[in-house]
């Protein structure tokens, strides 16, 4: 059965308390990891996909364009 959590930490609370299990970013769980309290998943995981979105009403400023140049390349 599916859980639809709000966040990165009740994700990592609920799999550490043994309700299932989760892929989420090494940033987020490295502490834990090295305390022995999670366990990395022995197999790769594929780098997750992301989309750029715009709002039509909205002008494009140099530091938007900036940073959707950086997350394209």
């Amino acid at each position: 059965m599916p859980l639809i959590l709000p966040s990165n930490e009740a994700v990592i609370t609920a799999v550490e308390s043994g309700s299932g299990a989760t892929a989420v970013s090494q940033f987020a769980v490295s502490s834990l990891i090295a305390q022995g309290r999670l366990a990395r998943a022995g197999f790769p995981i594929p780098p997750p996909k992301f989309m750029v979105l715009r709002h039509k009403e909205r002008q494009q400023t140099k530091s938007s364009l900036a940073l959707e140049k950086l997350c394209l390349a």
